[in-house]
């Protein structure tokens, strides 16, 4: 579990701006995708 990892290896601060950043990363790909797929 790579979360899982995270949590342990890092502060929990730094776990949640990993998190945040990652949610970030995804939704953005995620409207790229919505983006190509109906243009």
């Amino acid at each position: 579990m790579l979360l899982y990892y995270l949590l342990l290896g890092e502060t929990h601060f730094t776990h949640l701006h990993t998190l945040k950043v990652v949610t970030i990363e995804l939704l953005v790909a995620n409207a790229a995708l919505s983006e190509t797929k109906y243009n």
